[in-house]
């Protein structure tokens, strides 16, 4: 009989290993394209941060606007994510007649967690649209 728990533990374990990983790599990826699509919002608005700038914006104005539309972006990527995750979660336990439970708690460390990739991942098109010239920008076609 220990043997079987012993077993169990062990392919649970692996099974949170492996979970693990994928949900690394996925938040990386979507980290990625967070950072993409910021880098391409920064590119198409050019001309906009410039005259935001000329009007007396201030670089930590800048940084501050886009680091909130990253958040924004990626929070509700979360929210979407908790609904599927949910909802998948439901589903399987209703089909395969399994207890589901679901923690308010885990779905408060996935906003936050969401909220802390949206943060890091749109720190640098933030930074970089802060730190561009106005006259420049102005310029800009």
């Amino acid at each position: 009989m220990a043997e079987i728990s012993q077993t169990i533990g062990s392919v649970s374990s692996m099974m949170t290993i492996l979970l693990t990983t994928v949900a690394a790599i996925s938040l990386l990826v979507g980290g990625i394209g967070i950072m993409n699509i910021m880098l391409v919002s920064v590119t198409e608005r050019t001309r906009e941060i410039g005259l935001r700038m000329a009007i007396g914006a201030t670089p930590a104005d800048i940084l501050m606007q886009f680091i909130a539309e990253s958040i924004l972006l990626s929070t509700v990527g979360g929210l979407i994510g908790v609904i599927f995750g949910v909802t998948g979660a439901e589903i399987v336990g209703n089909i395969q007649h399994w207890p589901i439970l679901i923690t308010t708690s885990s779905i408060v460390v996935s906003f936050l967690f969401s909220a802390l990739v949206g943060v890091f991942f749109g720190f640098y098109p933030a930074l970089r649209a802060s730190r561009l010239n106005p006259i420049d920008c102005l310029r800009y076609e």
